[in-house]
């Protein structure tokens, strides 16, 4: 029955145009209706690496980041309260629904459903996958190392509206008082040159998801080293990410520290910092 009323999702969805519906939510919620308001907690934490790719990446994927907080919203909705859908109600109603939900009762609901606890679990045809991944996209190659050497724990994908944004993000794991990240790099001098980002970005799970600790997983491919780094969530470090992220909405963009960092940016072409030029 559950499944039947996920469909529903998607057929309403379907049937919608989703920048009309972010519209009129970013006016609900107190917005203009051309701001921009739906960020992705991985795009919030790359400011850390250049400050105008988290701007542009933000304002490329705000529709994508809309469309999975409405989706979550709707689905944990059917799932937690066993609300019913049709496809007949209005946008405005839609976009009402889930406004009591608390991430206490998605997490009773989602730790309840999922017994993992942190094992590696040998993922069948490893080779196949690898092969695979060499011709993916850098996100894309980072999910398929996660799921062959990544430890396993429940996740959630949810939204947290503050000041001027609503923060979409699904960390790699949640444990206890615990949050993990899994990141593939190429070697050490790539990990460090992008620690700052990938910190950040545990210390924001961390905080929305109200974690204390952070287990940072780092496989570096040359070497196949795993590097197991855990520490205490740092709030300063989100709070005042966050105020940049709202100065870089002001306009008070910069390029990237390393140059060479353009080079596999898609925004590289258009963008006033870009700079393909690299020793490295």
């Amino acid at each position: 029955m559950n499944n039947e009323k996920l469909d529903i999702i998607s057929n309403i969805l379907l049937k919608r145009n989703l920048n009309v519906l972010m519209k009129i939510e970013k006016e609900r919620l107190g917005f203009k209706k051309n701001d921009l308001v739906f960020i992705g907690m991985a795009n919030l934490a790359e400011l850390h690496v250049c400050k105008m790719q988290s701007y542009l990446e933000s304002k490329d994927m705000e529709i994508q980041f809309f469309n999975s907080y409405l989706s979550d919203r709707l689905k944990y909705s059917i799932l937690i309260k066993d609300i019913d859908l049709n496809e007949e109600i209005s946008d405005l109603d839609l976009l009402k629904i889930c406004n009591d939900l608390s991430l206490e009762e998605i997490e009773e609901f989602v730790f309840k459903e999922n017994k993992l606890i942190g094992k590696v679990v040998e993922s069948p045809l490893k080779d196949s996958k690898l092969k695979i991944a060499k011709n993916l996209e850098p996100t894309a190659q980072g999910s398929i190392y996660e799921m062959i050497y990544g430890e396993k724990y429940p996740k959630i994908r949810w939204n947290f509206k503050i000041d001027k944004i609503v923060l979409v993000g699904v960390a790699d794991g949640l444990r206890g008082d615990i949050i993990y990240e899994f990141k593939r790099y190429g070697n050490s001098y790539l990990m460090n040159a992008s620690k700052k980002r990938a910190e950040t970005q545990g210390d924001i799970y961390g905080y929305f998801f109200k974690r204390s600790k952070k287990r940072m997983h780092y496989f570096l491919k040359e070497t196949e080293e795993q590097i197991i780094d855990e520490k205490k969530i740092d709030e300063q470090n989100v709070l005042r990410t966050i105020n940049t992220f709202y100065e870089i909405l002001e306009g008070k963009t910069e390029g990237p520290e390393y140059k060479w960092f353009c080079n596999n940016c898609k925004f590289n072409q258009d963008c006033k910092f870009s700079s393909k030029k690299s020793n490295y």
